[in-house]
């Protein structure tokens, strides 16, 4: 789906990196220089677009697919982020989750061609974002009750979900029936072919490594999408 943007908010929750130039990297002990700076259309992030948006007539996101990247929801507490002075953090893997690829186009406003188009004229750059399928979820006004970054912890299984799972346990039966958890999960994943999907889990946590089986193909959500 290709949808206009005009809100600010979308773009600066995509991804986070300062202005300074349309690519802000060094390059030290190289004669290397980006080639895609000779681009006029080229901006290498989110952000540099935000520093200039006073210069588009518009702005058009085409969607993708999922994709697993880095997740980063804002909070203080995710895992793989913080500095030096941040012990707690050491040791942590990277929140990874179900994200989504798309690519971004625009006209700016000397341009005569019209708003909306979606070619190698208009092509800026493609992204990911690290926030979750929600942020480009809500701006487009898709429900997402069903297909979000949140696990869920299910109620008690049934006996045929119970014995399909023990059929499934990754390691030998070490610990007495009393002591296993029998707890499952679900979260957002992605698929083989880069469809968002529901995925259940072994455990109260959504480990991927506890995958038990994709429970929903969210075929009316991918439409959506």
């Amino acid at each position: 789906m290709i949808m206009p943007l005009f809100l600010n908010v979308l773009l600066s929750v995509i991804v986070a990196v300062s202005w300074a130039s349309k690519d802000t990297h060094e390059y030290p002990y190289t004669d290397f220089q980006n080639p895609n700076v000779a681009y006029k259309m080229y901006w290498r992030d989110s952000q540099n677009i935000i520093s200039d948006l006073s210069s588009f007539q518009s702005l058009s996101v085409k969607y993708h697919s999922c994709v697993y990247s880095e997740y980063f929801d804002g909070g203080e507490e995710n895992y793989g982020y913080g500095d030096e002075s941040d012990y707690w953090y050491l040791g942590l893997p990277m929140s990874y989750k179900a994200n989504v690829a798309f690519s971004l186009y625009g006209t700016l406003k000397e341009s005569k061609t019209q708003g909306g188009t979606c070619d190698k004229t208009t092509y800026i750059n493609s992204f990911f974002t690290i926030g979750g399928v929600e942020t480009i979820a809500y701006p487009l006004g898709i429900d997402t009750t069903y297909a979000n970054s949140y696990c869920v912890e299910e109620e008690e299984e049934d006996s045929k979900d119970r014995d399909l799972r023990r059929a499934r346990q990754l390691s030998e039966d070490e610990e007495s029936e009393d002591e296993e958890d029998y707890s499952t999960s679900t979260a957002l994943g992605c698929n083989a072919t880069a469809h968002f999907v529901l995925d259940q889990f072994q455990g109260e946590y959504c480990n991927t490594m506890n995958y038990l089986n994709t429970t929903d193909d969210l075929q009316e959500f991918n439409v959506a999408m």
